[in-house]
Parts: structure tokens; C-alpha cells; sequence
């Protein structure tokens, strides 16, 4: 299971593939119970799944993982309750996702610290949901933080998404001078940074488009 782990890491996808669900198959046929090393084998095998397109089946693997973890180590589910929560995104399954956006922003926050970049990530993924399910001022704590957050670190780059972001919902809860004020500083820092090939930043034509 690790090599398989390590294998797909370095893009050996079919050979993890194999080495991956072998594991997982033996440790289910040695261990008919769940434990944590089947947790452990099943999560890297949705990851594994997720990077060769298979995202059916990915979520079959990780719902197992975080079923396991959730029973027998439940401050462990941060990240597999992530990788969850961003492969139900992509189905649309909202609803589905949002608790475990939910948890896995908690408590990665409360074991990692609210400047970590997993914390960020949890808190970007958690603020979108959010906002597309019309959830405006459950986001809006979350998205004061997050610029906040990249206020603190001095990261350009974050703090413009963050405002952006902010500057979105604060428009969805009536609070329209100031969200002006945030999308306007955001884009004109999108603007002015392009990629390094000369080209505009990846985010503009959405950024402008949302504007």
C-alpha cells in the first residue's frame, strides 16, 4: 500500500493502481474488520482514483476511508472529509458536501492553525459550497477570516482571491459599498499580475465575467 502510494506520487498510475487495491483486497480478506490500515490503503486508493478520471469509484473508496476513520479515529477525517467534500462538489451533490466541508474545515483549523495552507483551502472550498447553496452569512465569518488570515501572512496572491471571494458574498447579504471596495481591489490586483509567460492571470476572464 505504501509503494503504491509512492508510485502514483511519481505518476506510475498503473502500477499504483495494482499495488493499490491488492493492499486493499488483502487487508479487507486478513482483517475483516474495519481498521485504520484499511482506512489508510482505501483513502490513498480514492486519490489514486481521482487522478486517473475514475471518480466513481473514488468515491466509493473514500466514503469507506472516512467511514473508518469516523468510527474509530474521528479527529483523523479532516483530510478524506476534504477530498470528500471537493469530489461531491464536483458532482453538484452540494447538500452531501457541506458537513464535510464543514468538518474537515474545523478541525484541520483546530489541529493545524488558521494560517496553514490546508486551513485555507478548507476555508475557500467551505465559503464556495456556501455560497452556492445561497448560504450567504454562514459564509461571510468564514470569508472575513480568510482575508484576514491573508492579510497577516502578506500573501498577495490569497488576499486578492480572499477579497474577491469576500466581496462576492458581501454583496449576496446587501452590503454592497463595501463588497465594491473588495472586488474592486481583488480584479485590479488580478489585473495587474499575469502568469509568467506574459499572459493574464488564469482568474481574470471569471473574476471579470462574475464582475
Amino acid at each position: 500500500g505504501a509503494v503504491g502510494a509512492l508510485a502514483d506520487y511519481a505518476g506510475e498510475h498503473d502500477r499504483a493502481g495494482r499495488l493499490l487495491e491488492q493492499a486493499y483486497a488483502h487487508l479487507k480478506r486478513v482483517q475483516p474488520s474495519p481498521d485504520l490500515r484499511q482506512a489508510v490503503v482505501a483513502g490513498n486508493l480514492g486519490v489514486h482514483l481521482v487522478r486517473v478520471g475514475d471518480q466513481g469509484a473514488a468515491l466509493t473508496a473514500l466514503r469507506r476511508a472516512y467511514r473508518i476513520r469516523k468510527d474509530l479515529a474521528p479527529d483523523t477525517t479532516g483530510t478524506v472529509a476534504a477530498q470528500l467534500a471537493e469530489l461531491l462538489l464536483g458532482f453538484d451533490q452540494l447538500d452531501d458536501a457541506l458537513p464535510l466541508a464543514r468538518e474537515a474545515h474545523r478541525l484541520q483549523r483546530a489541529q493545524l492553525g488558521a494560517d496553514h495552507p490546508d486551513t485555507l483551502a478548507r476555508g475557500r472550498v467551505l465559503t464556495s459550497i456556501l455560497r452556492r447553496l445561497d448560504r450567504h452569512q454562514d459564509a461571510l465569518p468564514i470569508s472575513q477570516e480568510l482575508v484576514a488570515t491573508a492579510q497577516r501572512l502578506k500573501d498577495d496572491e490569497a488576499l486578492a482571491d480572499a477579497r474577491y471571494g469576500l466581496g462576492l458574498t458581501l454583496a449576496e447579504t446587501g452590503r454592497v459599498e463595501e463588497s465594491i471596495r473588495h472586488l474592486e481591489a481583488a480584479i485590479t490586483w488580478t489585473r495587474e499580475h499575469g502568469s509568467h509567460a506574459g499572459r493574464p492571470h488564469p482568474t481574470l476572464p471569471a473574476r471579470l465575467e462574475r464582475w
